[in-house]
């Protein structure tokens, strides 16, 4: 038989409320697991930590292949347009020619070696401008540029004579480049003379065999023309160290070497125009710009030094005396004598010093020294011989011992 518990003697133990409990915590637990709420929870939470733990790379590598794929595309596209441009595009449909006077423009697209219908891309713009430059002797610049997409502009500066080159009988018109356009006479330009020419070849650029000449003429003219001095007819350059310029066949300028031109010039302009006289003939060494001695080439004898301080004050009044003191002279002759004067004239002025010499001339004073030493030396003479006194002594007797 089962005995029935009796409902006072029915007492709750720890145990069954352990079990209670657990049950009731496992059953919330099957609730909420099997509720929506809970399962989109979840789902988020284990995307999230998928996504967390997935490696980055990946991604990086996806996006760079899409960066390769344009790469290659603008490869593809920059190759193409190379291929294009060489074969089909920008071709050469007109060449423009500007600045020419004495050549024809066809005569120059056709020194030039470029062609209608070259691709603008093979053209080598320096090439044309030194054939240009090269076959025509009138031509010291040139420039070929090209005109996208299918023009080329030629321009060109054509060459002037500036001055001419006398060498081993052959005169040659020079231009400012120092370029060598023709053979003929001066015609009123200035000549260069001792250049010593490699050769004076027309269309050729001019060159000296001596080192330091080739750059002389245009340092030398690049002066005269940036003083103003004018009617220049001849240039000596023989001795490179000591140039020498000729003013209206008249006035000789000696600048010693090319340096410091454009002063020297300006201390001759200056002496020129304010100094000299229209017809004189005078050379100027202008070795020193502060010191400058002027020599006249008819009167050696006057030519004087003239030093200064400034440009203005340089020959001011002495180089004016001695062009009036010149002018009565009449001795032309001897011209090219008076250059050394001018400096060896201090040079005599001390000679006068050594003239004192003749003051020590005390020396021939011991002649009179012995004077008194014969003196004894007839005294003992006229005892022996007393008769014989008178004949002897051609002046009176003075001696006292004779006397008595």
């Amino acid at each position: 038989m089962v005995r029935k518990k009796s409902r006072g003697s029915s007492r709750t133990t720890p145990e069954d409320l352990k079990r209670k409990t657990a049950r009731s915590t496992r059953e919330r637990r099957e609730m909420y697991a099997n509720s929506s709420t809970v399962r989109s929870v979840r789902k988020n939470a284990e995307t999230s930590v998928r996504d967390k733990s997935r490696p980055r790379k990946k991604k990086k590598f996806r996006g760079g292949n899409y960066s390769l794929y344009y790469i290659l595309a603008a490869i593809v596209v920059i190759v193409v347009v190379i291929i294009l441009a060489n074969t089909v595009l920008f071709k050469c449909s007109h060449i423009n020619v500007s600045g020419n006077e004495r050549y024809q423009a066809d005569e120059i697209r056709e020194k030039s070696g470029l062609q209608l219908g070259e691709n603008l891309m093979r053209i080598n713009t320096s090439e044309a401008r030194d054939n240009i430059i090269n076959s025509l002797a009138y031509v010291d610049e040139a420039e070929v540029k090209k005109s996208f997409p299918t023009n080329i502009n030629i321009s060109v500066v054509e060459a002037e004579k500036q001055y001419c080159i006398s060498d081993n009988g052959v005169t040659a018109a020079i231009s400012h480049k120092g370029k060598i356009l023709e053979h003929c006479q001066p015609d009123g330009l200035p000549v260069v003379k001792g250049f010593d020419a490699e050769n004076l070849e027309i269309g050729t650029w001019l060159k000296s065999k001596t080192d330091g000449k080739t750059e002389i003429p245009d340092i030398i003219f690049k002066a005269v023309e940036k003083t103003g001095l004018k009617n220049v007819t001849e240039v000596d350059i023989t001795d490179r160290f000591s140039v020498k310029i000729v003013v209206e066949d008249r006035v000789i300028l000696e600048l010693g070497p090319a340096e410091e031109v454009e002063s020297k010039l300006l201390v001759a302009i200056e002496i020129i125009e304010n100094q000299i006289g229209k017809d004189e003939h005078v050379t100027l060494l202008l070795t020193n710009p502060e010191k400058v001695p002027v020599k006249n080439n008819s009167v050696p004898q006057t030519s004087k030094p003239v030093s200064s301080q400034s440009v203005s004050s340089t020959v001011s009044a002495p180089a004016s005396q001695s062009a009036v003191e010149s002018t009565p002279a009449p001795e032309p002759e001897p011209d090219p004598e008076p250059e050394p004067d001018p400096e060896p004239e201090p040079d005599p002025e001390p000679e006068p010093d050594p003239e004192p010499e003749p003051d020590p001339e005390p020396e021939p004073n011991p002649e009179p020294e012995p004077d008194p030493e014969p003196e004894p030396d007839p005294e003992p003479e006229p005892y022996p011989d007393p008769t014989s006194e008178p004949d002897s002594v051609t002046g009176p007797i003075t001696d006292p011992a004779l006397t008595e």
